[in-house]
């Protein structure tokens, strides 16, 4: 039995009609680390599309998809994903969940529990984001680069980035319909690149 066919370091799917992510990974895939299933017609991701089945992936590549939803409980069975790219699916939701029946609060000791501080880079451009609430960022604790440009944002709640004030470099809200960033970025004391371009802000106040 060839163990190295059974358990690839890399696999590539992309351009291909699969509908079923389910379906596409099993349990024992324990030495993949590069997913490539882009341009698929993948609708939904769930808790079981990744969790536990390949904890060693690093980097996924789920982009020109059908999928509407996110949510970092999606991923939180992969300790050492560091690059998420969602770009050009159908994304109108972005949601959070602090474990199952949990109460959600944003204390310190309670965040911690639910993190996938491991994610580095998230891209989800060009798809239909219309507005982004405080919380929904709030597990991704070590996210350096975040790329949201070409959705449909248009508000952005003060407190969206307070866990990630001090790891945040890089964050693209170009092309979106934003007027105000309601004070959002104030905070981000490590930010180096900031683009807000082809939006549609009337006064700048950080």
């Amino acid at each position: 039995m060839n163990l190295l066919f059974l358990f690839p370091q890399e696999i590539y799917l992309d351009h291909n009609n699969l509908t079923d992510l389910d379906s596409v990974l099993h349990p024992q895939m324990y030495n993949l680390d590069r997913l490539y299933v882009s341009h698929n017609t993948f609708a939904r991701v769930t808790e079981n599309s990744f969790n536990g089945k390949a904890n060693s992936t690093r980097y996924i590549l789920l982009d020109h998809c059908f999928i509407r939803e996110f949510s970092v409980r999606q991923y939180i069975g992969l300790p050492l994903l560091v690059t998420l790219d969602l770009s050009y699916n159908l994304i109108d939701q972005v949601t959070y969940q602090l474990g199952h029946n949990q109460k959600k609060n944003f204390t310190d000791d309670h965040v911690r529990k639910y993190t996938n501080g491991r994610i580095k880079r998230l891209s989800m451009v060009g798809n239909r984001i219309p507005f982004l609430r405080s919380g929904v960022f709030i597990e991704l604790t070590g996210l350096q680069s975040l790329q949201l440009q070409d959705n449909r944002i248009g508000h952005v709640e003060r407190n969206i980035f307070r866990f990630l004030r001090s790891v945040l470099e890089v964050l693209d809200l170009s092309g979106n319909e934003i007027r105000s960033l309601g004070g959002c970025v104030r905070f981000l004391s490590v930010l180096t690149t900031l683009n807000l371009a082809n939006n549609r802000i009337e006064v700048m106040m950080f």
